[in-house]
C-alpha cells in the first residue's frame, strides 16, 4: 500500500540547505542531493569551502535517502547529521531508483558500472565551490564500502579518508554462501534444503570462475537464472577488500553492528581493521553490540522483518563516533598541496 511506503522528511531546524542536482553519469544522469551547511553568520549566505562526504550506498535499488519502498536504511539520517555538523554531503539515487534511469547497459552492468557511477558523483562533488577538495571523505555502506575501496585503491580519487560501514572482507563466494544459510534459516528451511541450495551455488561459482558463458547449451539450465548477475560476480571476484586496503593512501574507519546478520563483525570488520594495521594505515575500529546492518538498535535477533519497522532510527552514538573521526581527520586543509 502507498501509505506504507517510507518517506524522507527533512530534519526540523536543519543547519544546512538541500540542493537537488543531476550528475552527468557514465550511462545516465544521476539524481542526487547536495546538503550544504549554512554560513556561520547567515542562514542563507554562501559558505566557505568545507570538508565533504560522498555517501555510497549498498547493493539494491534504493534512492538517495536510502529508501526502497517500505524499507528505510537511514542514509538520509547519516548525511543530514554530518551536514548539520559542518560537512557538505552528497548522496545519490542508484540505477533505477529516484530520478536515475536504468541505462541502456542495464542487462550487462555489474560492479564496474556501480564504481563508475560513484566516480562520477565524486567528480561532481570535487568541483563544487562549497567543497574543499583536499578534505573529501568517502562513506561506503555494505557494497558501497567495496566501491569506496576500489575508488581509493585504484587511485581514481583523492580522498582524506574512507569510512567502511558494514563492509565485507570475505570473498564474494564465502559471503554469498554464508548469507544463503542465514536467510535459509530465517525462512525456516531444513538443513537438507540449505545444503542443496549451497551445493547449487558452489556449482554456479565454479562455472563463473571457469569463464563459462551463461546461455542455454553452455551451462546447465538450472544456472541460467544467474545470467543477469554474472558480470557483477566476476567483477567482485577481481577485488579483495584486504588487498585493496593495503593500497590505500588514507586513514580508514571501520564500523559494524554485532547484530548484523549480513556482514559480520568478526569475519569482516575485524579483518578489515587488521588489514589496515598491517598496511600501517591509521585505522579506527568500532563495533556496536546492539546494532544491525543499518546501524539501528535491535532488541533480540535481527531479521529481514525488522528492516520494515518505521520507528527505528540510526543510533546516535554511532553517528557521533563517525562524525568525531571525520572531524579529527579534517582539521586542516591541504587543498593547495
Amino acid at each position: 500500500r502507498s501509505s506504507d511506503l517510507a518517506v524522507y522528511t527533512p530534519p526540523a531546524g536543519a543547519k544546512f540547505r538541500s540542493l537537488d542536482v543531476k550528475i552527468p553519469g557514465p550511462a545516465v544522469p544521476i539524481g542526487a542531493t547536495l546538503t550544504i551547511p549554512h554560513a556561520p553568520d547567515s542562514s542563507q549566505g554562501e559558505t566557505p569551502p568545507r570538508p565533504a562526504v560522498l555517501f555510497i550506498s549498498g547493493s539494491g535499488c534504493h534512492d538517495r535517502n536510502g529508501i526502497a519502498g517500505e524499507l528505510d536504511f537511514g542514509t538520509h539520517e547519516i548525511v543530514d547529521y554530518l551536514s548539520d555538523g559542518g560537512f557538505v554531503g552528497l548522496r545519490y539515487d542508484t540505477r533505477g531508483a529516484g530520478t536515475t534511469g536504468l541505462g541502456s547497459d542495464y542487462l550487462e552492468a555489474g560492479l564496474d558500472s556501480i564504481i563508475a557511477d560513484a566516480l562520477a558523483a565524486y567528480g561532481f562533488l570535487a568541483q563544487r565551490p562549497e567543497v574543499d577538495k583536499g578534505r573529501i571523505f568517502l562513506i561506503g555502506h555494505s557494497q558501497g564500502g567495496t566501491v569506496a575501496l576500489a575508488l581509493g585503491a585504484e587511485q581514481k580519487v583523492r580522498v582524506r579518508g574512507i569510512a567502511l560501514l558494514a563492509t565485507v572482507a570475505r570473498s564474494i563466494e564465502e559471503l554469498s554462501l554464508d548469507q544463503l544459510e542465514t536467510h535459509g534459516r530465517h525462512a525456516g528451511l531444513s538443513d537438507e534444503q540449505i545444503a542443496q541450495q549451497k551445493s547449487l551455488m558452489q556449482e554456479s561459482f565454479a562455472l563463473i570462475r571457469a569463464g563459462k558463458e551463461f546461455k542455454a547449451g553452455e551451462v546447465p539450465d538450472i544456472h541460467l537464472t544467474l545470467q543477469r548477475n554474472v558480470p557483477w560476480f566476476r567483477e567482485w571476484m577481481r577485488r579483495q577488500a584486504e588487498s585493496m586496503i593495503a593500497m590505500l593512501p588514507c586513514p580508514i574507519f571501520v564500523a559494524n553492528g554485532e547484530k548484523d546478520f549480513q556482514v559480520s563483525a568478526d569475519k569482516d570488520a575485524k579483518r578489515l581493521a587488521h588489514a589496515g594495521e598491517r598496511a600501517h594505515i591509521a585505522t579506527e575500529l568500532r563495533l556496536y553490540p546492539t546494532l544491525d546492518h543499518a546501524f539501528k538498535p535491535i532488541a533480540g535477533e535481527s531479521t529481514l522483518a525488522s528492516y520494515y519497522d518505521p520507528q527505528r532510527r540510526v543510533d546516535p552514538a554511532f553517528l557521533a563516533d563517525l562524525r568525531s573521526w571525520l572531524v579529527r581527520n579534517s582539521q586542516h586543509s591541504d587543498s593547495q598541496a
